[in-house]
């Protein structure tokens, strides 16, 4: 039986004539493909006047300068969630309307674009589970989460975090489960497209702008492991007061030999160099500049006698050197330096101490860890050192196909939010014929090229996505 392939191909075409009118705005209509729980997309009435989104009242974000504005990208009715000042902590939610469980293949999506770039801090989202979830109003940096992800970035840090909280069902502890090797930051100032898959498989996909940046399995790729470890360290065992762990120790017999001299300087005078042929003893290596005149403002009263600035001597610039000789320095072969013991190996060594290890208590054994509980909405709680950050279209689907925007308005909020490119369109005439060209620009997936035909240049990118179960 063949898997069932869902392709999904984005055109994006910039060409440039004299005489011919830009496209028409674009209308900002998102929708996803495919079955999903939730999706916001901002637009319409303000998400935080009509309630679908809910600043935090925690004193933490008082006053958080955040606004629902329309997206400056030349898309009719784009707004976006904009965190408009920086150094500051900042909380909301979108509360899903019902909460429902994370067991089986869902995804998480949302996009972001960093203004300004991003100097320190997050612009990640967290998913709250419904059964610890406070009311929207009340969540806070301690709220607990189920699942972390998006940018994170200052000093050496640089990644885009995967974080579980996963529950130990036998000591009922949480503990987060942080991604081995993320991705790194989208740090430009484009819109991305961040995108969490996990599957009923165990299995994940990390993808920004659909490009995947890393798969795995949650029982391998994850630190610590979802599941514990059979044996454990026994909290009882003690290392013992004799046991000698030191692998060397200074050789008690050892002595300074009678012809160290710790004094002897490392370096000496070199008694075998010779003053080079020409080299100019009375001659200073700078002399005042003869070409440079007194100021006509210089008060001698006030600025003191005038100098003129030094500059090199002329007649040093040609000879070996000028003014004193010295001879040069060289390694003292006769250096030791501080004299100290050798190391030998430890006659009383018993190896490194370790526990005794014991059965685990807490041993377990998930075998499905991608089954999550209830979810009732996703906050974004962060701190940042930048200031322009942008949220848009944020998506929770409960389907291994992950949904996508709409093709045309992703490629278009993309390339308003580069430099901007001539959009103009060729006359039909001018275009080449025949199905050569539809090969060249229908070219497989994740391939640009460049068209010239006369006085117009078309650039053409073309992008693939292949889903499958």
């Amino acid at each position: 039986m063949k898997l069932p392939i869902l392709m999904i191909w984005t055109l994006v075409v910039y060409a440039s004539a004299e005489g011919d009118e830009e496209d028409p705005p674009a209308v900002y209509a998102p929708q996803p493909s495919g079955e999903y729980h939730f999706f916001e997309g901002f637009e319409g009435a303000d998400a935080f006047a009509a309630g679908r989104m809910v600043k935090s009242t925690d004193p933490k974000y008082a006053g958080q300068p955040v606004n629902i504005i329309a997206d400056d990208n030349g898309i009719e009715g784009d707004y976006v969630v904009a965190l408009e000042g920086k150094a500051k902590h900042y909380g909301m939610v979108l509360p899903f309307e019902t909460a429902f469980s994370g067991n089986g293949d869902f995804v998480l999506q949302y996009e972001v674009r960093l203004t300004e770039g991003l100097e320190c801090g997050g612009a990640y989202v967290k998913v709250l589970a419904h059964d610890t979830m406070p009311a929207a109003e009340e969540v806070n940096n301690d709220t607990p989460y189920i699942i972390m992800f998006g940018p994170d970035k200052c000093g050496e840090t640089d990644k885009v975090h995967f974080i579980m909280r996963h529950q130990n069902p036998i000591s009922k502890e949480w503990e987060e489960k942080h991604l081995k090797s993320p991705p790194t930051v989208q740090s430009d100032k484009h819109s991305h497209l961040y995108t969490l898959v996990i599957r009923k498989d165990n299995t994940f996909q990390i993808r920004i702008d659909n490009e995947m940046k890393k798969e795995g399995s949650l029982l391998e790729e994850m630190e610590p492991p979802i599941n514990p470890p059979k044996q454990t360290d026994d909290p009882d065992d003690t290392k013992p007061e004799d046991w000698v762990d030191e692998a060397q120790i200074t050789d008690p017999d050892a002595s300074k030999p009678d012809d160290w001299d710790e004094d002897a300087p490392r370096e000496i005078e070199d008694a075998d160099a010779d003053k080079p042929e020409g080299w100019l003893d009375d001659e200073p290596e700078y002399v005042a500049d003869p070409d440079s005149e007194k100021p006509d403002d210089w008060d001698d009263d006030e600025d003191g006698m005038y100098e003129p600035p030094q500059i090199e001597n002329p007649k040093c610039v040609e000879a070996p050197g000028c003014g004193s000789w010295v001879r040069p320095m060289k390694s003292n072969p006769d250096y030791k330096g501080k004299w100290s013991a050798p190391m030998i190996d430890n006659p009383a060594y018993k190896g490194e101490w370790a526990p005794q290890q014991i059965d685990n208590p807490n041993f377990f054994v998930d075998e499905q860890p991608s089954n999550l509980p209830q979810v009732a909405g996703v906050a974004i709680e962060v701190w940042t050192m930048s200031k322009g950050i942008t949220f848009d279209t944020s998506c929770w689907a409960a389907t291994p196909w992950w949904p996508i925007l709409s093709p045309r308005t992703r490629s278009r909020r993309r390339s308003k939010s580069r430099p901007a490119l001539p959009r103009t369109r060729p006359k039909r005439s001018a275009l080449p014929k025949g199905r050569n060209f539809l090969r060249t620009a229908l070219c497989p997936a994740k391939h640009s090229t460049i068209l010239k035909h006369g006085s117009w240049t078309l650039r053409v990118k073309t992008q693939s996505w292949q889903l499958w179960c």
